[in-house]
């Protein structure tokens, strides 16, 4: 599939799934039926503008539906699971971001992440005018001023890095971030088996990416799976990625190997 054609609410959903097994999606995909329907009756006008297109998306997510950021337990793994999330009508910046995309893009118009370091918002464009909004504080709309401080207290980017993180992420990027932010969390309780399978979904959502067939193996190997680690590690190397990954690979598949001598 092209990056365009990945439905992005609807894998966020699938991927949500595999923790839920036996829950239906069905209501789950008639909630985001029902928020893009909300925002449409809303604003009937196509050329209507960009800033009251935001301030819809803002009203029928955060004040008619209650989305927020989850402040208090920010690193519950429901945060980053999209049915969690629709049910308990909080979650981290990228979770909500997809409900925000998903309301915006039902309407023909264009939105997209963007991935800033340790945050993610939406910017909403029509030609040259742009409206950046953020999610995880009730869909606010980012004035210019307020994205550099906000871009300076996440990391300090400006210039050419600072166009970097504000350049629009594909859909295969915003999902492995979403599940990237629950292997983070896994490993961080020591829970490798855990972690492995959902870096095993991040493969196959991605199959290309050397790095995360790197960290399969790295994980793998944490979870004492080695064989299944040297077949991640030969699968990066194959990929021939070069530079730092392929170092690291090659050594974390020669000690594995000496390990089993």
């Amino acid at each position: 599939m092209a990056d365009p054609e990945v439905p992005l609410s609807r894998a966020a959903l699938v991927l949500a799934a595999l923790d839920h097994a036996g829950r239906p999606l069905s209501r789950y995909e008639e909630h985001l039926d029902v928020l893009a329907a909300d925002v449409a009756i809303r604003v009937t006008d196509p050329e209507a503008p960009i800033d009251t297109c935001a301030e819809v998306l803002s009203q029928v997510l955060a004040d008619e539906y209650g989305y927020t950021g989850d402040q208090v337990t920010y690193d519950n793994l429901a945060n980053a699971n999209l049915m969690d999330v629709i049910d308990r009508r909080k979650g981290m910046p990228i979770a909500l971001g997809i409900l925000y995309i998903h309301a915006a893009r039902a309407q023909g118009w264009t939105c997209n992440g963007l991935s800033l370091p340790g945050h993610f918002l939406i910017e909403l464009s029509r030609g040259e005018h742009r409206t950046v909004l953020d999610p995880f504080g009730n869909g606010r709309m980012l004035a210019m001023h307020d994205l550099q401080q906000l871009i300076q207290r996440l990391g300090g980017v400006s210039g050419r890095a600072a166009a970097h993180v504000l350049a629009p992420a594909d859909n295969r990027a915003i999902l492995i971030r979403l599940q990237n932010n629950i292997v983070e969390r896994l490993l961080r309780a020591k829970s490798y088996e855990n972690a492995a399978r959902v870096i095993e979904r991040m493969v196959m959502l991605s199959p290309g990416e050397s790095r995360l067939w790197y960290q399969l193996g790295t994980v793998l190997a944490k979870s004492g799976n080695l064989g299944a680690a040297m077949r991640a590690l030969e699968q990066c190397l194959m990929q021939k990625p070069g530079g730092g990954i392929e170092r690291d690979a090659a050594l974390a598949l020669h000690q594995l190997k000496r390990s089993l001598n």
